[in-house]
């Protein structure tokens, strides 16, 4: 399979990601670096529709676990919308994460400064997609209550380690400039040293 097969396959489950509604997404911040990313109408047409499907399946795991009265669910669903269009966005900004990954691979490019400049991105994600966390908790705790607040942490956590545990088991390694892995990983990597040997070249640094 091709590198932009593979990250076609990859990129599903991110666009996925946002949840149950189908809310336009927010704009990625202004310090964001610029990308040009063109995307497949058909692609977009699919996501929609799966993105409608799930909304059933994930408001049936909300309904069922949190269990809200009527009045609970009249104060926590037009929050937990907000919730799911900024999510939304974070899903989009991480679709251009991967697609200027798999650019960079595909065309030679994974320099330092390639390298650089997507761990920081990714990195000021992990952040954001915290803080996103932090803010709806706080206001489903406020307005619902702290217990079905600490239950939409749990389902989202949940749903969303699934996810990225598939889309870390498809994502290719990270391949240098010249087509060879700069470093050995997982079950490709080199076993570590022995107890024995460990101990041994710690006497000998010793002098003893």
């Amino acid at each position: 399979m091709n590198m932009r097969n593979t990250l076609s396959l990859i990129a599903l489950p991110l666009l996925v990601l946002g949840g149950c509604s189908t809310q336009k997404s927010a704009a990625p911040p202004a310090n964001m670096a610029a990308v040009s990313v063109q995307r497949d109408p058909m692609v977009d047409r699919y996501v929609s529709q799966v993105r409608a499907e799930l909304s059933t399946g994930k408001a049936n795991v909300i309904n069922a676990v949190m269990n809200l009265t009527s009045n609970e669910a009249m104060a926590f669903w037009p929050i937990y919308s907000e919730y799911e269009e900024e999510l939304f966005g974070l899903g989009d900004r991480r679709l251009v994460l991967i697609e200027r990954f798999g650019a960079a691979q595909a065309g030679g490019k994974f320099d330092n400064a390639a390298a650089d400049s997507l761990a920081k991105d990714w990195l000021k994600l992990q952040r954001d997609s915290a803080d996103l966390m932090q803010t709806y908790y706080g206001r489903l705790s406020k307005e619902v209550s702290p217990l079905h607040a600490a239950q939409f942490l749990q389902i989202e956590h949940r749903m969303n380690t699934v996810i990225d545990l598939v889309i870390a088991s498809k994502m290719p390694w990270i391949t240098a400039p010249d087509g060879t892995p700069r470093a050995r990983t997982g079950i490709d990597a080199a076993p570590p040293p022995s107890k024995a040997k460990t101990s041994a070249a710690l006497t000998s640094n010793s002098g003893a």
